[in-house]
């Protein structure tokens, strides 16, 4: 927790302008700088430390000490002592070689400092372009502003902390905690600093990687934003560098305010070095912490069997949990993170479908499962005139056949025929045998009228010049999802017909070809499983891509905004439990659960009526095409839960001979709603993990805090805060 605060802290400051001061103190700091505020032992915090801490921490402490001013205060002068200890404790073991700094790292300090150092100059870009209004015209304002919205949907795929592995010595399954190495490359004119997993850059060698110096920053600055490397500038390129060099002299002249008192040189050049060093040693410094952590953590080891009784402990707690109350249950089940958390606070001691280890058996009057969607939303002429139909039909008497006739001339037809055709013009397309106006003009005569145009949206979330339309966008999902079918259960020499398509496979797929070479039951289930979860993938990609319902995308992030996690989903029974969704989408998800076939999809027109004054109107929400896929039925992983055990032997005994620890294997298979981007083992191994993490920093933290006392000059605190 403490590695992540000192993360979260220090980066906050690589994008603070006002350095030495902010207006609450506008006190001339001249030769009250170096004034004590408060030091312990060998610990001194000055009075322009203080106030650089204050004004950027003081607020994170004040909020999570319920508004308290004093422990607010408190923790602050621990933060700011503590830090300047760790760093000591750092550079010291730097020095005796127990800590290395790559060459790479120390590369990749420079490259970090210069993205903070050009991120502050475009801040100074735009406020320059509003002064002079580039780019104010009224449409483009509100395109900027469309796309920063849209930006907040964004697929963050899960860096998983520990892979299960199977030892051919013993016999059985084990965890491996993956170690992480930051790797470059230069590719496509461009500086890739990526981590690896260990196994994948043991290879990898940097010693003779050219070290980067402050020169790198105004060498690639003068590339990037001066143009140097051109002879000849467009009118566009010449226009950007006046912005440039107007942006850059705001800068200085901002940090020139900040550092008066301080009798340091006001030349321009001497201005920005060192405002580019202090970044640097932002990250320096919040890179040594990292990595003196890492140091003093790096024994931590998890045991398999300690992990899979912390497991038992949780299914067991929830079972007492649910024993008292099966309606308990179902409400955690149904309730998602994402609302029972909003915006990723999870402070709340709200329980939800992450905490549900264990399913009541015999207790339930219905059973559940679990599927997700994407919605494209019909246009809100599409609406008026779906309710212009109805209070027609109503008014004169018009039957549901002649509604739906009607209806079919407002929206577009997503008929199975329709989107059979749109994939065999896919592959005409892919094959040549057709051009791309051949294909656009051969879509618009299949789809007729009452188009709907879909956004995509690109990996970083924005919205990209590419449309289509919905019934495109579905073809291509069923497309790909078919061609997966024919990677896993294509047959040589046997055709199949998938979504209109004859396919005729050359080899065997993955599955068949296991059927009729080995056909070993557990190879075959664990590539059932691969199966499942490359299609969710597969669909998830598109979710984000094309869904139009922010609540199946938006971002969970854990509390200090160090983590990604995508946990929604929807829980449905089979009774009583729809959670108030659409008649005709409640029937769908329940149409593929009674199919039971995982992964299965099925696209269909949703209708939101309410009734209000006795008159039933369509709304904008949840109103649209929505392509379901079926996620599973909510069972128990193992058997031996369904009896009430939740002893270790008893979940042992469930595993195949000679594949010990196979449990394991089995929960890191087990995605949380599959189209989630975490399994059940990294879920309990994340908070295990942690624990023991958590132990061996607080014991370093306590020893090197061991008899520290602060001593305070609160008149010089009063000074600063009065």
């Amino acid at each position: 927790m403490k590695k992540k605060l000192f993360s979260l802290l220090s980066i906050m400051l690589c994008f603070c302008f006002i350095l030495g001061g902010c207006n609450l103190f506008t006190e001339d700091l001249n030769a009250k700088n170096n004034l004590i505020v408060f030091q312990s032992n060998n610990v001194v915090i000055t009075r322009e430390e203080f106030i650089t801490g204050y004004n950027n921490y003081y607020s994170t402490f004040y909020n999570q000490n319920n508004s308290n001013v004093d422990k607010a205060l408190n923790d602050l002068m621990k933060y700011l002592v503590s830090k300047k200890l760790y760093l000591s404790d750092a550079e010291k073991l730097i020095k005796e070689n127990k800590i290395i700094l790559t060459n790479t790292e120390k590369n990749y300090l420079w490259y970090l400092t210069y993205n903070s150092f050009v991120t502050n100059i475009e801040s100074f870009e735009d406020e320059f372009k509003d002064s002079i209004n580039i780019n104010q015209d009224e449409e483009n304002s509100s395109d900027k502003e469309e796309k920063e919205q849209e930006s907040n949907f964004i697929y963050t795929p899960f860096d998983k902390q520990a892979e299960i592995i199977f030892n051919d010595l013993t016999n059985q399954y084990e965890i491996s905690i993956i170690k992480e190495i930051l790797t470059y490359k230069f590719e496509n004119n461009e500086e890739i600093f990526e981590y690896k997993k260990s196994n994948e850059a043991k290879d990898y060698d940097d010693s003779d990687l050219d070290l980067y110096n402050i020169n790198y920053i105004f060498e690639r600055l003068n590339k990037e934003k001066y143009y140097s490397d051109k002879e000849t500038l467009t009118d566009e390129e010449k226009q950007n560098k006046i912005i440039t060099k107007e942006a850059v002299r705001r800068y200085v002249e901002k940090l020139k305010i900040n550092e008066q008192g301080k009798n340091l040189s006001t030349e321009s050049q001497n201005i920005l070095e060192r405002e580019i060093n202090r970044i640097y040693n932002i990250y320096y410094e919040n890179l040594l912490i990292n990595k003196l952590y890492e140091y003093k953590t790096q024994g931590i080891e998890v045991d398999e069997e300690d992990l899979l009784k912390f497991y038992l402990s949780k299914v067991k707690a929830c079972y007492d949990r649910y024993y008292q109350d099966p309606d308990v249950f179902i409400e955690e089940l149904t309730t998602t993170v994402g609302s029972a958390n909003l915006y990723g606070n999870y402070s709340s001691s709200s329980n939800s479908i992450e905490d549900v280890f264990y399913i009541p058996k015999g207790d339930l009057d219905e059973s559940f499962f679990y599927v997700t969607h994407i919605v494209i939303k019909l246009t809100d002429v599409q609406i008026q005139k779906i309710n212009d139909l109805k209070a027609e039909c109503e008014l004169n008497g018009k039957d549901e056949e002649y509604y739906n006739q009607e209806l079919n001339k407002i929206v577009p037809n997503i008929g199975t025929e329709i989107i059979n055709k749109i994939i065999d013009l896919k592959y005409k397309l892919e094959e040549n045998t057709i051009t791309e106006e051949e294909y656009q003009n051969q879509v618009l005569e299949v789809i007729e009228n009452n188009s709907l145009m879909v956004d995509e949206r690109d990996e970083e979330g924005y919205i990209t010049e590419d449309v289509m339309t919905v019934q495109e966008m579905i073809a291509n999902l069923y497309k790909d999802l078919d061609q997966i079918y024919i990677k896993y259960y294509g047959e040589a020499g046997n055709s199949i017909t998938l979504n209109g398509h004859e396919y005729n496979p050359t080899e065997n797929g993955l599955i068949i070809a296991e059927q009729k070479g080995n056909n070993d039951e557990f190879v075959l289930s664990q590539l059932e499983v691969d199966y499942n979860n490359e299609r969710a993938d597969k669909f998830n990609e598109y979710i984000y891509k094309y869904s139009q319902d922010t609540g199946t995308i938006q971002i969970q992030t854990s509390y200090f905004g160090t983590t990604s996690e995508n946990w929604y989903l929807y829980a449905m029974g089979t009774g009583e439990t729809d959670n108030g969704f659409v008649k005709e989408f409640v029937e769908a998800a329940r149409e593929l659960n009674s199919a039971n076939s995982i992964t299965s999809v099925k696209t269909i027109l949703m209708q939101n009526w309410s009734t209000k004054d006795g008159v039933e109107t369509l709304q904008s929400g949840s109103t649209g095409f929505s392509t379901l896929m079926y996620a599973g039925k909510v069972n128990n992983l193992f058997e031996c839960f369904d009896n009430n055990k939740f002893e270790l032997e008893d979940l042992l005994a469930e595993e195949p001979i000679n594949k010990k620890y196979y449990s394991l294997l089995k929960m890191d298979q087990y995605r949380l709603g599959l189209t989630m981007n975490k399994t059940l083992f990294d879920l309990i191994f994340e908070e295990y993990y942690e624990s023991i993490y958590a132990e061996k920093i607080t014991m370093y933290e306590d020893e090197i805090m061991k008899n520290i006392e602060i001593s305070i000059n609160y008149d010089v605190i009063n000074d600063i805060l009065e």
